[in-house]
């Protein structure tokens, strides 16, 4: 019969992280140093050994030492955390900056209303520094000319970040600049283009932390969903959930609670964005018409801004889904679901789940004040 027994590796040398020690059933490591030793050395090693064990069990919690603690376990990905764990997470990057998503097609040459908002959240005219992506885009070129031209116009400072291989994630210079910017934004084409080119690369770890000291992060089509943790990789359209509709991707990981489409209304995305959410309630989809955006800022509430709208679907409340069991080509039930589609200045609250609008001044009067008629000249 083989045993297994739990012993710090720190006791014997190395790193001070536990292992498994298999032994036969003589009750003996294999690799146990007492072995064919005499019984007096034996005492001492045992000795040495509970010196040192009760040494390892006073060191603090903090330190490299993967002792089973449920109070430090990390709640897993796509999974609710209890309120202690939303409360530390509001309040953990408390000057992390604004994250704007847009639908795609936004205006470029009249009022450029979305494209003005993203230089106002990067510190505004004159004072703004956006480092502009045009990585997703199979023309870069010409992406980079026509955003630095707007952004140039709107008072920005503009960078170009050219990614022609993985091994630019890793360039100096370029890190060194997405420290100093005050914006980032990527341009629209194959949200793939961009993680197969920046995930696991210094880059997108610098732009993780650059997001949480301050940087707005802003994207456009292809550069809203990329922003995610649960990325939109590919899909069709059609209204009804079917697994078939949606392939899901790791993103930049930039929100862990959002799943983001656009294009939404005028390509006809809400079936695969239903499917997405279906298969992890977690999820909240947002789907974003064209010259529409979201602002997402620290305290986990979004705003909306643009022309069109924005569709958010909840699947916190499920009551049935079939997602799973029915074939991939086959419509999916689906139950339970909210869904609200949010207009210019309408708002929601990711951690409460809650929507909110625009209140007129009837909403805004308290109950006993009177409400004054309107004079007609």
């Amino acid at each position: 019969m083989t045993r297994f027994q739990f012993v710090p590796r720190g006791v014997w040398g190395g790193r001070a992280s536990p292992c498994f020690c298999a032994s036969k059933s003589t009750g003996r490591r294999a690799s146990d140093p007492n072995v064919n030793q005499p019984r007096e050395a034996r005492v001492q090693i045992r000795a040495r050994f509970q010196t040192r064990l009760s040494k390892l069990s006073a060191l603090p919690l903090n330190r490299d030492i993967a002792l089973p603690n449920v109070a430090h376990d990390k709640p897993e990905s796509g999974t609710h955390a209890d309120a202690s764990s939303h409360a530390h997470a509001a309040h953990a990057h408390p000057h992390r900056g604004p994250l704007i998503a847009i639908g795609g097609a936004e205006d470029k040459i009249g009022a450029r209303a979305v494209l003005r908002d993203v230089v106002k959240h990067a510190g505004g005219p004159k004072r703004a520094k956006i480092a502009v992506f045009p990585t997703a885009s199979s023309i870069p070129l010409e992406m980079a000319n026509t955003y630095e031209s707007i952004f140039r116009e709107l008072g920005a400072e503009v960078h170009i970040v050219r990614i022609a291989t993985r091994a630019d994630g890793e360039d100096p210079d370029k890190l060194a600049l997405i420290k100093q910017v005050t914006g980032i934004f990527f341009t629209g084409g194959d949200q793939g283009r961009i993680v197969t080119m920046l995930g696991g690369t210094e880059l997108a770890r610098t732009i993780r932390r650059a997001h949480r000291s301050g940087a707005v992060v802003a994207g456009t089509s292809a550069g809203a969903s990329v922003i995610c943790d649960h990325m939109i990789a590919q899909g069709r359209k059609g209204y009804a959930p079917r697994r078939e509709l949606v392939m899901l991707a790791p993103g930049l990981g930039l929100t862990r609670k959002l799943v983001i489409d656009q294009h939404f209304g005028q390509r006809h995305r809400i079936g695969r964005l239903f499917s997405a959410v279906a298969m992890n309630p977690f999820l909240i989809g947002v789907g974003i018409d064209e010259d529409t955006a979201i602002v997402l800022k620290a305290d986990k509430k979004l705003q909306v801004i643009g022309r069109g709208s924005v569709t958010i679907i909840d699947g916190s409340k499920i009551q049935h889904t079939d997602i799973h069991e029915v074939k991939r080509e086959s419509p999916a039930a689906l139950l339970g679901l909210s869904v609200h589609v949010l207009t210019q200045g309408c708002g929601f609250d990711i951690d409460h789940r809650t929507p909110s609008w625009p209140r007129s001044d009837v909403e805004q009067a308290p109950e006993s004040a009177p409400i004054s008629p309107r004079v007609t000249p």
